[in-house]
C-alpha cells in the first residue's frame, strides 16, 4: 500500500459497513490504500477506516460492540451521512445465513447479493409484518431498492463472470499474501466441514454442543460435490431482523412463503433511508446448528466480491449518482426539529442561539427591527398543553449555511430575509411587554416543564411505544432517542407497549436492549404490565427475546403476586417455571387494592377468591404462613366467606400443627354473622371449643360480634360457661350486657334467651 494521504470528507463517496470486528477485517484487507482520519461530525461517535478500493474513496465501519440488528444499522448509517456529506450510497458487507433450496445450491463459503423482483427490493424485513390465519406471515409495506448504479454494475458484473473467472478470486489469494495473519484464519475451512442437516433436526444440547459431533449422521442432506470450493455468487432476496435466524424448520416455511436466500441482521435499517447493497457472505445454514468456524471466510469471500463490484463501477458513474438522502441535511433529524408537535403539559424551547452570520448582514438588519415589537400573544390554557413547534435546526447561522450550500441561486437572498423575520417575529414575545409577561411567568412557572425540546422528544417514544406504532418508536430510536426514557408517570416505551398488549412492539424492543427490569415504582417491572393483562403469549416473548439488563434476573417478586391476583394458572406456571419464588413477598400495593404490599402469591389468590390458582399454589408448595403484618390466608379466607377457599387452606394445613390450631382461632374470630357457616369447619379442623381464659376464646368472639349461629354452634359442640373463667366486670365477658350490644334487638332478644338457659343470667 502506499504512504498514507489525508483527504476532505467530501471526498468519500461510497460507504462501507459492517457489523462485526471480523467482518471489518477482512474488509480493511481489501484497501488498495489507507488515508488518515478526518473531523467527524460533533454528534457522530463511529469510528471509520478511510481508504480507496479500485479508484473509489471509501468510508469503512463497524457497528459498535454488540450493536447489531436493524436500528443500530441504521443510526451507524445517519452518524456516516452526517459527517460524510457527498456519500452517493453503501455497500453491507459481511456474514448470513444461507438458505438452500433445491432451485439454489447455496454453500458455506458462497455469496448472496441483493438483488430486487416484482415484489421486493431485494431485502425484507422478516420480522415486521402481520400474522393471518393459520399462522401464516404477510409482508407489509416494502423497502427501497439498491441504487441504479449498483443494479448496473451486478448486471455487468454476472455477464463477466460468465465468460472469465471471476476477479474477486485473486482478490482472496492477494489477502492471504500481504496478510500473513489471516492466510489461515480466513481460509477455506475444508469441504468436509460444510454440513447440511434436514430442516426439522434440532442440535443436540449436551456435551460437545458447540460442535455436530453428536449429531446423528442419518439426518444429512446429501448433495452433490461440487467441482472446487470456489464461492458461487448468488443474486436474490435478503431477509433482516432483529434476532437471529437458528431453527431450520422456520426458515423453510419463511422460505416457501416469501423465497429469500439469506437471513441476516442489519440490512433493514438501512435500505429505507440509506440506498445500498447488501453483500453477505454464507457462515451457516440459520439453523440450530450454526458455528463460527466459518465466519472469517465468509466475511472475506463478501468483502472480496464487494472490491470486484466497486472495480465494475466506473468513478465518473458514482459522481454523478444522486446524494445520498440525509448526507446534506443538518445533523438533526428532520422528523424531530421541524414537525409541530402537540405535547400535553410540556413547553417548547424558546431559546435562540447564536446569529452573528444573520446580524452581519446590512441587507437583513431593517427587516430584523421591523419585527421588533409585536404583541405578546397569551394562550389561555398554556400552562397545562403546548403546541411544541421546534422551528430551526441546530441554529440559525447552521439553517443560514445549509441554505448558501444547497444551490437555491437567486432564492438566497429572499430565503436570508425571510428567516431574519422569522427570528425577529420570535424575539419580539420576549422583547414586548416583558413586565407583564414576567408577572405572569412568576404566577404560573411552576406548571411548566423547563427540559429543553430534546428533552420532549424521548416522550414520544412513550407514547409511540403505548399506542403500539412500531414504525414511530423505530423513527425515534434511530433519531438518537433513549430506549429507556421514562414518562412523567416514569413508565418506559416497555412498559408502556405491555401494559397495552402490543407485543410486536414489546419484541421489537426486547430484540434492541430495552430495560425489562426498570422499575415504575417499587419491584413493577415491563413484565409485570404483561401478567397483570394475563396475556400468556406476551408474558412468553419477555422469556423468550432478549434480556435487556436483566439477563440474570428473569422474574421478579411481584409477578406471581399479579398471575395470582388476576387468576391465571398458565401464567403463574410459567413464572415458576422460570425460577420465580412461590413465597416471594410483593414491594408494593397492588394497583387499586386493599392488601398488603408484604402479602404472598397465596395471599393474593385467596384475596381474589380464585380457588383455581389458590388449588395451584397449596399443590406447588405455597406455604400458609403469616405476613410480616401478621395477616394470614385462612384468616382472609374467613373473612371473605368462600367455603372452596377455606376447605383448601384447612386440608392442606401446615407442617407446625400447633401453630395450625393457633391460626384456626384467628381466622374463627375473623367470622362474622354472614360468614358464620363456616364456623363448623374450623370446629371439624381442630379447634378447641373452649380457648383460654379472657383471649382466643371461640364463644367470647361469637358473644362479641352478636352471632346466635356460632353461639348455637358452640353450645351444640359442649362449650360451657363459668363464670370463674369470667372474672370481674361483667361488660368484659359475654353476659347479656355484652350480647345486647348488638344493634338489632332482635338478635340480643335471642342471644339472652341463650344465656339464660345455660344458667348465664
Amino acid at each position: 500500500m502506499s504512504s498514507r494521504r489525508t483527504l476532505s470528507p467530501q471526498d468519500y463517496k461510497v460507504g462501507w459497513i459492517c457489523a462485526l470486528s471480523t467482518e471489518l477485517a477482512a474488509s480493511e484487507a481489501m484497501l488498495d490504500e489507507v488515508h488518515n482520519p478526518v473531523a467527524q461530525d460533533s454528534i457522530d461517535h463511529n469510528s471509520y477506516t478511510l481508504g480507496r478500493i479500485c479508484g473509489h474513496n471509501v468510508v469503512m465501519m463497524c457497528l459498535p460492540a454488540g450493536g447489531t440488528g436493524t436500528v443500530s444499522a441504521a443510526r451507524a448509517a445517519t452518524r456516516m451521512a452526517n459527517s460524510f456529506r457527498s456519500l452517493r450510497f453503501g455497500l453491507m458487507v459481511g456474514i448470513g445465513g444461507g438458505v438452500p433450496s433445491e432451485e439454489k445450491d447455496i454453500r458455506l463459503g458462497d455469496v448472496v447479493v441483493s438483488s430486487p423482483n416484482a415484489k421486493s427490493g431485494g431485502v425484507l424485513q422478516y420480522d415486521f409484518g402481520k400474522t393471518v390465519q393459520e399462522g401464516r406471515f404477510v409482508q407489509t409495506g416494502t423497502l427501497d431498492k439498491p441504487p441504479e448504479v449498483l443494479r448496473a454494475a451486478l448486471s455487468r458484473l454476472q455477464a463477466k463472470h460468465m465468460i472469465q473467472d471471476p476477479g474477486f478470486l485473486q482478490y482472496l489469494a492477494d489477502m492471504a499474501a500481504n496478510h500473513a495473519k489471516m492466510k489461515a484464519g480466513f481460509a477455506h475451512p475444508g469441504a468436509d466441514k460444510d454440513i447440511l442437516y434436514d430442516g426439522l433436526y434440532n442440535h443436540p444440547e449436551g456435551p460437545g454442543h458447540g460442535t455436530c459431533i453428536g449429531c446423528d449422521p442419518a439426518r444429512r442432506v446429501q448433495r452433490a460435490p461440487r467441482g472446487s470450493t470456489d464461492p458461487v455468487i448468488h443474486l436474490g432476496l435478503i431477509a433482516s431482523g432483529n434476532q437471529v435466524m437458528r431453527d431450520g424448520a422456520t426458515r423453510d416455511r419463511l422460505r416457501r412463503e416469501m423465497g429469500m436466500d439469506c437471513f441476516e441482521m442489519e440490512a433493514a435499517g438501512l435500505m429505507d433511508g440509506f440506498p445500498c447493497l447488501v453483500i453477505r457472505g454464507i457462515c451457516d445454514y440459520a439453523d440450530s446448528h450454526k458455528n463460527k468456524g466459518w465466519q472469517p471466510y465468509a466475511a472475506a469471500t463478501a468483502a472480496a466480491y464487494a472490491k470486484e463490484l466497486l472495480y465494475t463501477v466506473s468513478r465518473d458513474a458514482v459522481t454523478e449518482a444522486p446524494v445520498a438522502p440525509g448526507t446534506t441535511s443538518d445533523p438533526v433529524a428532520p422528523e424531530t426539529t421541524s414537525e409541530p408537535r402537540f405535547c400535553p403539559e410540556t413547553k417548547s424551547d424558546s431559546d435562540t442561539e447564536s446569529n452573528g452570520e444573520l446580524e452581519s448582514d446590512p441587507e437583513t438588519e431593517s427587516d430584523r427591527d421591523t419585527g421588533s415589537h409585536g404583541k405578546v400573544k397569551k394562550e389561555a390554557n398554556l400552562p397545562q398543553v403546548c403546541l411544541v413547534c421546534e422551528q430551526r435546526c441546530e441554529s440559525l447561522p447552521a439553517l443560514y449555511r445549509h441554505l448558501r450550500a444547497s444551490g437555491h441561486g437567486s432564492q438566497h437572498n429572499r430565503l436570508k430575509r425571510e428567516a431574519v423575520k422569522g427570528q425577529a417575529k420570535r424575539e419580539s414575545s420576549s422583547a414586548t411587554n416583558c413586565r407583564e409577561c414576567g408577572k405572569e411567568f412568576r404566577d404560573r412557572a411552576a406548571l411548566f416543564d423547563h427540559a429543553r425540546g430534546a428533552k420532549h422528544d424521548q416522550l414520544y417514544i412513550v407514547s409511540a411505544a403505548g399506542k403500539g406504532d412500531l414504525e414511530e418508536v423505530r423513527r425515534r430510536l434511530i433519531g438518537g432517542a433513549d430506549i429507556d426514557a421514562r414518562d412523567e408517570q416514569t413508565s418506559t416505551a416497555l412498559h408502556r407497549a405491555a401494559e397495552n398488549g402490543h407485543m410486536h412492539v414489546v419484541r421489537f424492543l426486547l430484540d434492541q436492549g430495552a430495560d425489562r427490569i426498570a422499575e415504575r415504582y417499587p419491584g413493577h417491572t415491563p413484565l409485570d404490565e404483561a401478567v397483570l393483562r394475563g396475556d400468556l403469549a406476551l408474558v412468553k416473548v419477555f422469556f423468550e427475546r432478549g434480556t435487556g439488563t436483566g439477563t440474570n434476573k428473569r422474574t421478579d417478586p411481584n409477578s406471581v403476586a399479579y398471575a395470582a391476583q388476576t387468576g391465571n394458572v398458565e401464567v403463574a406456571k410459567l413464572l415458576l417455571s422460570q425460577g420465580a419464588n412461590i413465597d416471594a413477598t410483593r414491594k408494593i400495593n397492588i394497583k387499586g387494592l386493599m392488601i398488603p404490599a408484604d402479602a404472598t402469591p397465596l395471599y393474593c389468590a385467596v384475596d381474589a377468591g380464585h380457588e383455581n390458582l389458590v388449588q395451584f399454589l397449596l399443590d406447588r408448595g405455597a406455604h400458609q404462613g403469616r405476613t410480616e403484618h401478621g395477616w394470614y390466608p385462612l384468616c382472609l379466607a374467613a373473612e371473605r366467606g368462600s367455603v372452596a377457599v377455606v376447605k383448601l387452606l384447612l386440608e392442606r394445613g401446615m407442617d407446625n400443627e400447633a401453630e395450625f390450631v393457633k391460626v384456626l382461632g384467628y381466622a374463627f374470630e375473623s367470622l362474622r354473622e354472614r360468614t358464620a357457616h363456616l364456623g363448623h369447619l374450623f370446629l371439624d379442623r381442630g379447634l378447641p371449643v373452649e380457648g383460654a381464659e379472657n383471649d382466643g376464646d371461640p364463644l367470647r368472639h361469637a358473644a362479641s360480634i352478636g352471632s346466635p349461629t356460632l353461639i348455637r354452634l358452640l353450645f351444640r359442640r359442649g362449650a360451657k360457661l363459668r363464670d370463674k373463667r369470667f372474672p370481674g366486670d361483667v361488660m368484659g365477658g359475654y353476659k347479656p350486657n355484652c350480647a345486647s350490644s348488638s344493634s338489632d334487638a332482635t338478635t340480643a332478644t335471642e342471644l339472652i334467651d341463650h344465656f339464660r338457659s345455660r344458667g348465664a343470667i
